[in-house]
């Protein structure tokens, strides 16, 4: 047997099992109030903050839009097992 009919499937094995392995998602919500990318909503902000908080998931994106007439934020959320969820939080102050 040649060396390289061994190599082949060794190196595409590899190069799959590398291809397979999760990266982890960045986030412009890290935490950190020196390198967070505010969105210039504080209310947005505050949100984030929040639900980060009480989930102990990652803020994957959030922005305010209307639901059902109303101002919201929608937050898509890394939790910590893995999924990905949407919150929905209401923004008209009440």
């Amino acid at each position: 047997m040649k060396i390289s009919q061994f190599l082949t499937p060794v190196l595409l094995g590899l190069l799959l099992v590398a291809q397979s392995a999760p990266v982890p998602a960045q986030s412009p919500y890290d935490g950190n109030e020196a390198t967070r990318q505010g969105s210039g909503d504080a209310g947005l902000d505050r949100a984030v903050a929040e639900v980060e908080r009480r989930t102990g998931g990652r803020v994957l994106s959030a922005r305010r839009v209307q639901r059902d007439g109303r101002p919201a934020y929608r937050i898509k959320l890394l939790t910590r097992d893995g999924h990905v969820r949407v919150i929905w939080q209401d923004a008209s102050g009440r």
